[in-house]
């Protein structure tokens, strides 16, 4: 197995296409071989990106989660336990 990186130019947030860098890249694939893409470049791709001072932390978490459980004694720490498409966090 290789593992290769490509840089196929900055993404621009909140939204930029990411199949339009693939596709203008000089990237040839072939049978057999794996793209992996990162999370924060597929955020990008699909515009889920805000400016940081748009929102708070706790309101985004709040609207992103599926649930949310915030008990007192561990806000004074920050956490919020989340559960996001089946998977808890």
């Amino acid at each position: 197995m290789q593992v290769t990186s490509i840089k196929l130019g900055k993404l621009v947030p909140p939204k930029d296409d990411l199949l339009k860098k693939i596709a203008a890249s000089k990237l040839k694939l072939t049978d057999g071989d794996v793209l992996a893409i990162s999370a924060k470049v597929v955020s990008i791709d699909e515009g889920q990106c805000i400016p940081g001072d748009a929102i708070t932390k706790e309101q985004l978490i709040k609207k992103e989660a599926d649930l949310y459980y915030a008990p007192k004694f561990t806000k004074q720490w920050g956490y919020i336990f989340t559960l996001t498409k089946g998977v808890l966090a």
